[in-house]
């Protein structure tokens, strides 16, 4: 199980304490939220659901101060791959995928001053890839959009490399031009 505690003290702020742990039916609600929040839209709890069922290990969230304050979910692929940002987990995932899809992340916005959050959920997932001897840590990333922007800040900051730009269908029919971005284990 993936579990984890981390201590930091922002500029100004007292220290706080983050915990990482696996997702529970019960954390929905608050990734939904976050979702929500961050893309002005949220899946069901019942896709959230297959991502539990799936692949547990792959889902995790960030508490501090008693609160879910952040979430990334992954998959395993066989292939570097543009995958369509609302999917069934189950047409993607495979359980012997070498590569670790980053399929959903966000972090609540009054968490979003401290890179903290989403770096530490991103180095847990590097670490499930190096437990899991998966090769490649591939994420899609709008670099225009803003809600992409603190996310892209993060990968830069995780050691993840731009591989190549893609058009990418972010809703049905809806099409925008994305990056690919890549870290290589």
């Amino acid at each position: 199980m993936i579990h984890a505690c981390y201590k930091w003290r922002a500029k100004g702020l007292r220290s706080l304490k983050l915990n990482i742990r696996i997702a529970e039916s019960r954390d929905l609600p608050a990734v939904m939220s976050i979702e929500k929040e961050m893309y002005g839209s949220s899946q069901t709890s019942t896709a959230f659901e297959k991502y539990l069922d799936i692949f547990p290990e792959g889902f995790l969230v960030a508490i501090a101060d008693e609160e879910i304050v952040g979430f990334i979910i992954v998959e395993l692929t066989r292939k570097i791959t543009v995958i369509p940002k609302m999917h069934e987990p189950e047409a993607y995932h495979r359980a012997d995928g070498k590569i670790v899809y980053v399929s959903g992340f966000g972090v609540r916005k009054d968490w979003k001053v401290n890179f903290e959050v989403g770096k530490q959920l991103y180095q847990k997932i590097i670490q499930l890839a190096i437990k899991r001897n998966c090769r490649i840590i591939e994420v899609i990333c709008d670099e225009k959009e803003c809600k992409d922007l603190y996310e892209l800040k993060i990968l830069k900051q995780v050691g993840l490399l731009k591989y190549k730009t893609v058009d990418w269908e972010v809703a049905p029919n809806k099409i925008c031009t994305h990056s690919i971005w890549i870290m290589k284990m």
